[in-house]
């Protein structure tokens, strides 16, 4: 594998993306572009808050800040989830038990058959009843549910297809009557206030919204190339409750949410959800199935998405960029917003657009910032065989995301030496020179707290010289050993 890496002095920069040039490129290219006016992202790395950080407006005249609250839309799906799972925890329920079970009524249409883990895994059939949400109060959502029939040709557990809010209202509905609270109470009191997050919400109350004021933010959608500013920051929208697309808070607060999956159900020392519980919501539950919904082979764990780059990493919507490791999991939010973890890596990663861009593009923007950041931290792996294909021209770049500030670095095989104007670094003498020359484009930075030194992590041009001298003929396995040390 190519990993380059370098010793630069700086300060950690929490507050914005000073620390992540190749992501800041990204963010700030859609608002060139017209795709949001605002963002906010956060990242943590190894329980280090490496950025917590907002861009542009939340809208005209009002400043994105990281304290805004912003609708998670289907990245909140995990929190019921979680909520649910917690019921499994205390043998309030069984995942292969029948929904009817829970609501008989449910049963009408010819969906006797379907069961909790068939509606995590997106596998129930019943996507395209119009909920009245959010028109109608909750009952008579779940009452148009429970009435629908099961879809034409749908062989339950087995046809596969993204339920976008049916399935959703159902699991709600589930967690209220085996708990007999309302559901919004739920997930306030067993998920986010037990990690501390206080400007959370399944369903905002008009009185917290009101005093919230500006701090709740809003959204616009792109027809026809112009902006359509949205109605869902409205009061009666906020309080509408919708497990599957209606959750609201910081982004941050949702990274604390993966961070609590990450550290295998505890946070702040508390634990919150048994390991083994988050073991099966993050293991591969559905398994190269056909999404009918997606139009794309995708894996789910309960209630999450599986990395699915192995049936097309350039493809598969709502991804995780084709860095990530095939552990990551998480949920995209409808062309705005995503939060995920990547276990090997020990990243947690949450952010919003405030503009959505259309499916196409906002799962172009959101797959180059998912491998930008990997690019920033320097957890992006290129091989040779990939690097030999990159550019027909003989001159090679392993980085998809240039930086504007660009850097230059060079390595002799008669001195020894790797040389910018902020680093001299003399390899060691038992080190191999393997190439004449490199030029680096310095696209990659982030900042060790505990080291105060930033690494720098370089996209690598070389020269046609070398080329031809020393890379022909490379397998994927041959590397160069020092590019690989951390």
């Amino acid at each position: 594998m190519f990993h380059v890496f370098y010793w630069y002095h700086s300060m950690n920069h929490v507050n914005s993306l000073a620390d992540f040039p190749a992501s800041s490129a990204v963010i700030k290219s859609g608002m060139d572009r017209g795709l949001h006016t605002g963002c906010q992202i956060y990242v943590s790395w190894k329980g280090d808050v490496l950025a917590d950080a907002s861009f542009g407006e939340s809208h005209p005249g009002t400043a994105m800040t990281v304290d805004t609250i912003n609708p998670w839309l289907s990245a909140g799906k995990p929190v019921t989830t979680v909520a649910l799972l917690k019921l499994w925890e205390q043998c309030s329920l069984r995942l292969d038990d029948k929904v009817a079970a829970f609501i008989p009524e449910f049963a009408a249409g010819g969906k006797s058959k379907i069961t909790l883990r068939h509606l995590l895994t997106h596998t129930g059939g019943f996507r395209n009843v119009e909920t009245g949400w959010p028109d109608v109060v909750w009952e008579e959502s779940i009452r148009r549910i429970c009435h629908a029939p099961l879809e034409e040709d749908w062989i339950v557990g087995s046809t596969a297809g993204y339920h976008t809010t049916t399935s959703w209202f159902i699991l709600g509905e589930i967690i209220r009557r085996v708990t007999g609270q309302a559901y919004p109470d739920v997930i306030r009191n067993e998920v986010f206030l037990p990690l501390g997050l206080q400007d959370s919400w399944a369903s905002i109350p008009s009185q917290r919204h009101q005093q919230y004021g500006h701090r709740i933010g809003q959204m616009f959608a792109r027809e026809n190339g112009e902006r359509k500013f949205l109605d869902w920051h409205n009061p009666a929208r906020c309080e509408a409750a919708s497990p599957g697309s209606n959750a609201r808070g910081p982004i941050r607060d949702l990274g604390k949410f993966y961070e609590m999956l990450l550290n295998e159900g505890t946070a702040h020392d508390r634990r919150i959800m048994l390991p083994q519980t988050v073991a099966a919501m993050t293991a591969r539950q559905r398994v190269g199935d056909f999404d009918q919904t997606l139009g794309h082979v995708v894996d789910f764990g309960l209630g999450v998405i599986v990395d699915s780059n192995r049936y097309g990493v350039e493809t598969v919507p709502y991804g995780y960029g084709r860095y990530c490791s095939t552990r990551t999991f998480g949920h995209g939010g409808a062309q705005s917003s995503q939060g995920w973890c990547d276990p090997e890596n020990a990243l947690v990663v949450a952010y919003f657009f405030n503009g959505r861009a259309g499916e196409g593009q906002h799962h172009r923007r959101a797959k180059s910032l998912n491998e930008a950041i990997y690019l920033d931290l320097g957890l992006a792996h290129c091989s040779w065989k990939a690097l030999r294909k990159c550019d027909v021209r003989r001159k090679m770049q392993a980085a998809c995301v240039a930086c504007p500030h660009q850097r230059f670095v060079w390595m002799s095989s008669k001195s020894r030496e790797v040389r910018t104007p902020h680093v001299a670094t003399v390899l060691p003498e038992n080190e191999p020179i393997l190439m004449k020359q490199l030029v680096c484009d310095f696209s990659c930075l982030w900042s060790s707290r505990h080291t105060h030194a930033m690494w720098m992590t370089a996209s690598v041009w070389v020269d046609e010289a070398a080329y031809d001298g020393a890379i022909n003929g490379w397998g994927e396995a041959d590397c160069i050993s020092w590019f690989s040390r951390s």
